[in-house]
């Protein structure tokens, strides 16, 4: 698993152009890529400088 989301956030992440990804039939196909960089910008937006 490499995120602590379910399927169903990440695919709300992706209807709302958040996370980038593609429609196939009824699922959103992304990459692990993408999903580590959503991972970080959520981590700056996070902390404190």
């Amino acid at each position: 698993k490499l995120t602590p989301y379910s399927q169903e956030y990440l695919s709300l992440l992706a209807r709302k152009g958040r996370l980038p990804a593609l429609k196939r039939g009824r699922s959103w196909v992304t990459s692990g890529k993408d999903v580590e960089a959503y991972l970080a910008s959520v981590g700056k937006r996070g902390k404190k400088a």
